[in-house]
């Protein structure tokens, strides 16, 4: 009967094992929610006394994300000139509000400042129903980089096993 049950070193086996395989799920399907300041036009058409600027929001995690504000320097006046994205609105207060970005979406929105000078520094956050995203300055700070980041854990995983 004792030659049935398995090994103590197999149960923590298959339990270490267990728990990496959903640490790896979980790194995968983490929300990113960025904001990217790519470019600050000091001169156009459209305003004599402000700026034109684009952002880009980009939800480069697996889910959808919903209720999307971006904060911007509440002390600057703003007004949409276009984006990518239908019902995109902007308060008085200077947030930017966002129905929702499907997974892998991107939304660029541009729009003029005014009383005030913008800078990188005047995004101040952005945030969904769920999560917290990031701002990031160039557009490749916020580049998926899942590949080499499954390759990491692939090999990691790889070498566990090997033991």
């Amino acid at each position: 009967m004792q030659d049935y049950l398995p090994s103590v070193d197999f149960l923590i086996g298959g339990v270490v094992v267990g728990l990496i395989l959903a640490g790896v799920s979980a790194y995968f399907k983490r929300r990113k929610l960025y904001i990217i300041v790519p470019k600050l036009f000091s001169h156009s058409e459209l305003s004599s006394s402000g700026q034109v600027i684009e952002l880009n929001v980009r939800n480069k995690g697996a889910r959808t994300e919903e209720d999307i504000r971006v904060a911007l320097n509440p002390k600057l006046s703003y007004e949409v000139i276009a984006s990518t994205l239908p019902g995109l609105t902007v308060s008085h207060g200077g947030v930017i509000h966002i129905q929702r970005l499907s997974k892998s979406e991107e939304v660029s929105i541009v729009l003029t400042a005014e009383q005030g000078e913008f800078l990188q520094d005047s995004v101040l956050s952005i945030s969904s129903k769920e999560t917290k995203g990031e701002i990031k300055k160039k557009t490749q700070d916020a580049e998926d980089t899942t590949a080499l980041e499954a390759a990491i854990v692939l090999t990691f995983v790889f070498c566990l096993c090997l033991r």
